[in-house]
């Protein structure tokens, strides 16, 4: 078996990131413009950098207190 954590993760398009971060492909363009997530090369996004750079926008958000009920 094959050590995961050193295996590339291909670079998506907006739709694929969209879809496996469950937002819809305005939000993932949103926070492209926003810079919390960077297009590469060929406008597709590094998988594993944007997922990390969406989770940590997310603890950002609630640390934040932002979409808390109140």
């Amino acid at each position: 078996m094959g050590d995961a954590m050193t295996e590339q993760l291909p670079d998506v398009d907006s739709a694929t990131l969209a879809r496996l971060l469950g937002v819809s492909p305005k939000i993932v363009y949103d926070l492209a413009k926003a810079g919390v997530i960077e297009r590469g090369a060929g406008r597709l996004f590094d998988l594993e950098d944007s997922v990390q750079r969406y989770c940590d926008y997310l603890r950002q958000q609630q640390a934040a207190g932002d979409g808390g009920e109140g």
